[in-house]
């Protein structure tokens, strides 16, 4: 079978006891990307070696951080070395269903998107379904006048590579909802929408950064933040109406952190 034109990127911190699956599931795609890279974002080191020997007969490119970046500081660092046509992205404690990749690629195409997410199932740790999300086909019709959420879940997406690079990648100042931010964005340069399917599955963890208490859902870190990308997403959206909004408009923050990602194995 011919190899997807993508590149898929999973970083890992401390998720180990979810690491394979995650693995597996991109590895199990009906359409499996050109490249998959997982990156051990400088936590447990040992835990992380268990799971790459579990693999050293398959093609990954594993790497570590110098330091705990965080996964969007890592995606940017990455970005400019993407030599395929799409990057998509895999969060290491969920999983996706093997048609993800070939869905999103041809709803791409057809639709002419530079971003396409997909409908998300979540669970619990014990693998019980817990809520359906449900995100708009078309992003760019509602955000047209509004600033809403849950427009795309960010771990889902698949991205033009060249469109990710016009807009500068993510929120390099952001530990989380980078994501998020880069929609409100993308909308005002290009085309995002989501397959009207869950393909997506992911995890209910205590721990997590979106069940934390200092970084989740309702958290005042999350709430500040998410106020903060409001008022870029409708300064932009008085300035695109005049006629005066710039690509430098769009550029987010580059990464305030300086960390080296290193090829192992």
């Amino acid at each position: 079978m011919s190899a997807a034109p993508v590149t898929a990127i999973i970083t890992n911190y401390r998720c180990e006891p979810w690491l394979a699956r995650a693995i597996d599931s991109v590895l199990a795609q009906t359409y499996p990307p050109a490249r998959l890279i997982v990156v051990d974002d400088a936590g447990d080191a040992a835990a992380f070696d268990a799971i790459r020997q579990r693999y050293s007969a398959q093609s990954i490119h594993w790497m570590r951080s110098s330091r705990n970046a965080g996964q969007f500081r890592i995606y940017n660092l990455l970005l400019p070395a993407i030599e395929t046509e799409f990057v998509a992205f895999q969060d290491a404690d969920d999983f996706s269903l093997p048609l993800r990749l070939a869905t999103q690629l041809a709803q791409a195409r057809r639709c002419n998107l530079d971003i396409t997410g997909t409908h998300v199932q979540t669970e619990t740790l014990d693998g019980q379904l817990v809520d359906l999300l449900q995100t708009p086909e078309d992003v760019n019709r509602t955000l047209r006048w509004r600033c809403r959420g849950r427009v795309i879940f960010g771990a889902t997406t698949l991205c033009r590579t060249d469109f990710l690079r016009r807009l500068g990648g993510f929120d390099g100042a952001a530990r989380f909802g980078a994501d998020t931010e880069l929609i409100y964005r993308a909308v005002f340069l290009g085309a995002v929408g989501n397959v009207p399917q869950p393909l997506y599955h992911a995890c209910l963890r205590p721990g997590s950064l979106m069940r934390s208490p200092e970084t989740g859902m309702g958290s005042p870190a999350r709430t500040a933040y998410r106020r903060r990308i409001r008022s870029q997403f409708y300064r932009r959206r008085c300035l695109s109406l005049i006629g005066r909004l710039h690509p430098q408009d769009l550029r987010p923050r580059p990464n305030d952190m300086d960390f080296t990602l290193e090829r192992i194995g």
